[in-house]
């Protein structure tokens, strides 16, 4: 399968960062990461410089780690790479920010999964694949590339004083690359990021019945939609918050597309279990 490295748009704006209790965005960062190889196939996370780029806007992002399911033929990977210990001690709240990315927008729909963990649960994922309830977990959509992501962690962090942020890109193959950077604690949300757009958020993820979507502006519907394009349902939705009955779905990674009265579209996955 042939893969083109086509032009990229950047969807969200990088917002400053606030209190910064931990980042990584370096080849000097990222070398203190733990990498593993769960899947045995020899290809692991690795670091990429896309400042060497120059005909991609992602160059503006420069370092990042990157995992692949496909590298000349295809590639089901289940690589992990794991943070070294963070101190968030004397930080009650904790924000987990990142930008991922994919390299190609007709070959994007890369699984991955966020996780903050204690050293005792890297040691029992390690020995028994069992993996907490991930911050985080998506497919980034067709003809998308570029997220700026924030999640309130404090509930697992918060006052902590020894966590690691684990990275899993896994049930995915044949599609191309992903990329993760700018990866960091913070103790506040990332200045402007509000402001750049209407968000979304759904909750339980993954769900097994009923999937609640709360807004920051106004919405009137949001739909379900597999991972080919077919609409599986459309429910009217009226203010910032709204539910859907997800009980009927196979298990799987599902779209769901909220419109918004002002105009705009939030589209991101959630997970049917």
């Amino acid at each position: 399968m042939k893969k083109l490295l086509l032009s990229i748009t950047m969807v969200l704006a990088v917002g400053s960062i606030n209190a910064q209790i931990y980042s990584a965005s370096d080849s000097v960062e990222f070398s203190a990461w733990t990498l593993y190889d769960n899947d045995g196939d020899s290809i692991n996370w690795f670091h990429t410089d896309w400042t060497g780029a120059p005909n991609l806007p992602i160059n503006a992002l420069g370092e990042g780690m990157t995992s692949e399911s496909w590298g000349g033929s295809p590639l089901t990977p289940d690589n992990l790479m794991v943070s070294p210990a963070i101190d968030c001690s004397t930080n009650p709240t904790v924000y987990l920010n990142w930008v991922a990315f994919a390299i190609d927008p007709l070959y994007c729909l890369e699984k991955y999964a966020v996780y903050v963990v204690t050293q005792a649960q890297i040691a029992t994922i390690l020995a028994s694949g069992v993996y907490p309830t991930p911050v985080f977990e998506t497919v980034i959509p067709l003809g998308s590339t570029v997220y700026n992501e924030s999640i309130d962690v404090s509930t697992i962090a918060g006052s902590q004083n020894n966590v690691h942020i684990l990275f899993r890109h896994y049930d995915v193959t044949d599609q191309f690359w992903m990329s993760v950077d700018n990866i960091s604690f913070t103790a506040s949300m990332p200045v402007g990021l509000e402001e750049i757009t209407s968000q979304a958020k759904v909750y339980p993820n993954p769900a097994s019945s009923i999937l609640n979507i709360e807004t920051t502006a106004s919405a009137s519907s949001v739909s379900i939609i597999t991972m080919d394009g077919k609409v599986v349902s459309t429910t009217t939705m009226s203010g910032l918050t709204g539910s859907v009955d997800v009980s009927s779905l196979t298990e799987g990674v599902y779209f769901y597309e909220v419109a918004v009265e002002n105009g705009e579209v939030i589209r991101n996955t959630f997970v049917k279990k």
